[in-house]
Parts: C-alpha cells; sequence; structure tokens
C-alpha cells in the first residue's frame, strides 16, 4: 500500500453514464490537519465510460500526491455486529457492572448500535449510566460523519465526575447510510484498558422506546380508590402519566387517595 502526502480526490461533479463520451471534472488535492481537509490545488481529469469500466486521463502529475479510488464498505457496513443491549442507553442507571472491555468478541470487528437512538451520543454522559461505571462518548466537535464521507477517526471519552473528559480512547466511525434510508453508524474502537467501562447509546426521553407508562386506575391523586397500587418494584428510568393532567400531584395526597396506602 503506497501512501502520500496529498490525496487526490474528485469532489464535484458526476461521472458520465453515457457509453464513450469524455467528461473532464476537477481532481483536487488536498492536505489533512486534526481531521479537517484543506484543498492546496485543482487540476482537470478526463473520464471515459467503457462498458461498465471507467478510465482516467490526468493533464498534470502533482509532486507527492497519488490518485485515489473510492472504497466499497458494502460488506464492512453488511458484517457489522450488532449491540442491542438496552442497558446501553444514556438514561439508564448502572444496575449491575457491564464490562465491555472483556464483553465485546473482538475489537477488530465493527459495531452497529442496534437499540435506541441507534447512535452512540455526541454529548458528555455522566458516570454511572449507560449499565456501567463509565460510559464512551463522541468527543470532539466533528461529531459524526456524513454519508459518503467514509471511514473517519474520533475520539471517545468517558466521565467523572468532574472532567467530561476523563480519559480518551481512538477509533472509527463510518456512516453506512444514504440521502434516501438516512444515517446509518458503524463503530470501531480500539480495547479499553480497564473493565466497567461501556460503549453507550443515544436515547431520547421523548421517545416512546425510552419511557414507561403508569395508567392504572386509581392514581388519580384527588380521587379515593380501593386499589392498591405499590410503586416500589417500578424499575429505574422514564414513566409518563397517560391519564388527567399528565403530571403528578402538586399538592400532599391523602393515604387512600390515588391507590396509595
Amino acid at each position: 500500500k503506497q501512501w502520500y502526502q496529498r490525496r487526490v480526490a474528485i469532489t464535484a461533479g458526476e461521472y458520465p453514464t453515457e457509453e464513450g463520451k469524455i467528461s473532464m471534472l476537477m481532481g483536487h488535492a488536498a492536505t489533512s490537519a486534526s481531521n479537517v481537509c484543506s484543498i492546496t490545488n485543482s487540476h482537470p481529469v478526463y473520464i471515459v465510460k467503457c462498458g461498465e469500466t471507467y478510465y482516467h486521463k490526468y493533464t498534470r502529475i502533482i509532486s507527492y500526491s497519488g490518485y485515489c479510488v473510492d472504497e466499497d464498505f458494502s460488506d464492512v457496513c453488511k458484517n457489522a455486529v450488532e449491540l442491542s443491549e438496552e442497558w446501553r442507553g444514556t438514561t439508564i442507571d448502572k444496575t449491575r457492572d457491564h464490562c465491555d472491555t472483556l464483553g465485546l468478541s473482538d475489537f477488530e470487528s465493527w459495531y452497529r448500535m442496534n437499540v435506541y437512538e441507534k447512535k452512540m451520543p455526541d454529548h458528555c454522559v455522566a458516570p454511572n449510566k449507560c449499565g456501567g461505571d463509565t460510559g464512551y462518548y463522541v468527543g470532539g466537535e466533528l461529531g459524526h460523519p456524513a454519508a459518503g464521507e467514509g471511514i473517519v477517526g474520533r475520539t471517545f471519552y468517558y466521565s467523572s465526575a468532574s472532567n467530561c473528559k476523563a480519559s480518551a480512547l481512538n477509533g472509527h466511525i463510518l456512516n453506512c447510510g444514504n440521502k434516501d434510508d438516512g444515517d446509518d453508524y458503524i463503530y470501531k474502537w480500539v480495547k479499553p484498558s480497564g473493565c466497567d467501562r461501556v460503549f453507550c447509546v443515544e436515547q431520547d426521553p421523548c421517545s416512546s422506546t425510552v419511557y414507561k407508562k403508569l395508567d392504572q386506575d386509581g392514581r388519580a391523586g384527588r380521587t379515593a380508590s380501593a386499589d392498591k397500587i405499590s410503586d416500589n418494584t417500578l424499575e429505574h428510568g422514564w414513566y409518563r402519566f397517560p391519564r388527567d393532567e399528565g403530571i403528578m400531584a402538586k399538592s400532599p395526597v391523602l393515604p387512600g387517595h390515588s391507590g396509595i396506602t
């Protein structure tokens, strides 16, 4: 594999679809710093379609540059390992010590989040969420890539009580989606050095996949009820009242009302 200081790519225009017709597009050479591309110069590239094959004619070779081929990520996207554990959610309190350092099959594979919002959070996550002591999120200003950007390098962080970037982990993200079907992110991480560390999934508290309904008869705070309700067995999570005003009572509730003894 040959690496070049600058890579030449066609960043605008469409490849010809008509057989034998020559099209001219502009090839752009770019350098990158901190994952941000900067175009340094451009030159014409002539392209002709012959059958199912494209041929390219270059008018000028830029020093220390290489012409790049567009990659096919279909197999990578298809074979990503799916993670669908609900405890990975950003609003889920730690109930046991989950550990992706030991729990994931390997760190050569790509992984897809297949629960809740189906992506990692782009914001700081509090400790003791996502089913572990510390949960990783996508850090930095760049966030998730757009469809068509290819594989991008990103830094993943977990938080302490006083620091949103208590520890960093390198990894990559690939957006397998398109403009018609939307985003479809997969991830590849470096193996964490310690346990009780997990990779979080974004949750929207307003989504019906997150909250549970408390809709038993007798919850009305001002109504005497013979129904007996005990919330001692409720799990940690989000709940909503689908009846009446939809909010908790704002004044003290008498014993025997709202189904509570």
